[in-house]
């Protein structure tokens, strides 16, 4: 699915998880893989609490969960893949000079 969590696949990394683009093997569809340090995984109930909220959240601006694993000490989250990245990628000044000229909306009272 990430080809072994091969660096070439990585997306992301913060201080406890990094983030691999994937594709599904049954749909060929495209995923982002979360894998979460083990070290980090304070125990399956946590983890059940990351994925009942995960899967409870449905909203056209937020990415959608496809799924989880917990195997062997191996915790993952599959969500939908952004191919544009995440908001804060967009967001913040390091984001390569991206084209910020979004047009402002003034709203009086």
């Amino acid at each position: 699915m990430t080809k072994n969590f091969s660096e070439e696949n990585m997306l992301s990394w913060e201080a406890h998880t990094m983030v691999y683009k994937g594709v599904m093997i049954d749909t060929s569809e495209e995923v982002a893989v979360q894998r979460i340090f083990e070290k980090y995984v304070q125990d399956l109930g946590e983890f059940n609490t990351q994925v009942e909220s995960f899967s409870g959240l449905h909203h056209h601006n937020l990415v959608g969960y496809v799924g989880f694993c917990y195997a062997k000490h191996k915790t993952i989250h599959v969500f939908e893949y952004m191919p544009n990245g995440s908001l804060d990628k967009w967001l913040s000044e390091d984001a390569g000079k991206a084209n910020k000229n979004w047009p402002l909306q003034r709203t009086f009272a």
